[in-house]
This record gives structure tokens, sequence and C-alpha cells, in this order.
């Protein structure tokens, strides 16, 4: 994706002979629904320790009679709508799962780390252990971390050094601008483990315009179609009331001034949409 200041770009493959599933999100039957997925972890990582038994159990929409297909590392491993194993062996395993019916297919991936039994493992879902907050704003902080059901865990809040909770979550707000660190920590027996979020708390929050990604760990903004059928295409907005939209395909101007674009490619080829 090539970014700009309140623009963004997207980069569109036309062909008659390319595969397709929900990463480009390919529309079979414009009278139905594809199937959604929604993981039932947030952060899309999934921890556990050597030995144990892992269920990853999402929630689907549009699932009436669709078939369901899970691998591992690129190796079909289910059918069925749960996927549940007993892992072995430490290490970062890879999964995705694809959910299919007669309107199309989606598919998410998503990450087990199988660890030793030992000390917790913290898992924060934000870019870069950052985050950009308005004053006066308020933000839980809601960390997925292994081993906290263990008897000898303990977890502690810290921003800028004094301590300011010791629960799972932790409720942030500022009254003032500012930089702020914020350092989570959790421990047992075994071991601790501890992130640090850098936050800055600004008057105006920045504004933000991409495009959708195809999941947690797939950032491209390529998408695939056939010549002749449409992509429609919408930017997600952040902290911006946007009001008037402009589209451009190759640099030439659309007549398209709504929030989705609806692009169909006269024959194949790469298009840059903007």
């Amino acid at each position: 994706m090539i970014e700009r200041t309140g623009t963004a770009t997207a980069i569109l493959l036309a062909g008659a002979m390319l595969f397709s599933c929900n990463r480009d999100e390919v529309i079979e039957n414009d009278n139905a629904a594809k199937p959604q997925i929604i993981l039932d972890s947030e952060s899309g990582i999934y921890t556990v320790n050597a030995g144990d038994e892992l269920t990853i159990a999402p929630a689907y929409r549009n699932a009436e009679g669709a078939s369901y297909l899970w691998t591992v590392d690129g190796t079909e491993a289910a059918t069925t709508a749960e996927f549940t194993r007993q892992w072995t062996e430490t290490g970062e395993y890879y999964v995705t799962v694809t959910v299919s019916n007669k309107a199309g297919s989606s598919s998410e991936d998503l990450r087990v780390d199988v660890v030793d039994p030992a000390a917790p493992i913290i898992s924060l879902p934000l870019a870069g252990n950052s985050l950009t907050l308005a004053v006066g704003s308020e933000y839980v902080f809601r960390p997925e971390i292994s081993n906290s059901d263990r008897t000898d865990f303990k977890i502690s809040w810290t921003l800028d050094g004094v301590e300011v909770g010791s629960d799972m979550d932790y409720r942030f707000q500022a009254g003032e601008t500012g930089d702020y660190k914020l350092t989570v920590r959790a421990w047992n027996a075994d071991g601790e483990d501890s992130v640090e979020i850098s936050i800055c708390v600004t008057d105006k929050l920045p504004y933000s315009l991409s495009f959708p990604t195809p999941s947690y760990f797939q950032t491209s903004t390529t998408r695939y179609t056939f010549a002749g059928r449409p992509v429609f295409l919408s930017p997600l907005i952040e902290n911006l009331a946007a009001r008037k939209f402009s589209w451009t395909v190759d640099g030439v101007a659309s007549e398209c001034t709504a929030r989705t674009f609806p692009f169909t490619p006269d024959a194949p080829g790469e298009y840059i949409v903007s």
C-alpha cells in the first residue's frame, strides 16, 4: 500500500484464471451472503502450554450449511467448526480457518504459541505497543496472559513508575496532554514477563485513512477479481468526520463521490485505485 496524508491506495489485479478466497473478497453469488468469522481471541494469538489441549472456537455468521477447513502450517488438520488439538512441541504454529458456502469463502489467520509450562507470557493487541488518545478519553487495557490461572499468579500495572493497579484489566484516562509509560508485569514462581506501552495523549487525535487488510497477519491491500466483475472498496476512517470523497483509477478521476467505490475492470491487468 502507498500511503499519503489523507489518502488510501489499493492495488487491484484482474485476470481470467486467478484463484479466489475470502482474503480477496471474491463474491460468487451476489444474492447470497458469504460466511463471516469472529475469532474468540482479540489479538489472533493463542498461547498454550506444551502437552496441553487447546480448543479454538470462533463465532460464525451466514454459516448455515457451510463447510469448514482448518490448516496448520499449510497442512489440513480438521473439518469441524471448532478446532481442538493437543500441542506437544513448543514453537509458533500458523493456523488458517476457512468457511465456505454457496456464496463464497471466508478465511482468518491466527497463531498458536506453544510454550513450556513456566512463567506468564503477556500479549496485548497493540501495534508496536503504542497508543494515541485524546485528553479525557478512556481506554481499557485487557491483556491475554498465559498461566494466569495459577494460584501463585500476580499482576501489577505501573504508570510512569508508580503502581496504579493489580487487576487483570487497567482503565487509563489522562486529563493532561503528554507522553506516558504504562507497564504491565505478571509473574509466578517460575518467572515473569512485562510489557511497556507508550501512550501519547493529545488535544486532538490524528486521523487516518486506509483500506482494510485481509487478516491480522496479512497486511497487503492487493485485491483480486475478474474482468467485468466489480470489487467494492470502502476505506477505514479513523478520527475524521469525512463528508466528501473522490476516487481515482491510475490517476484518472472517477465519477464516484461515495464512501464505497464499485470498481469494475474492463480487462485483465493491474490497477492503482486511490
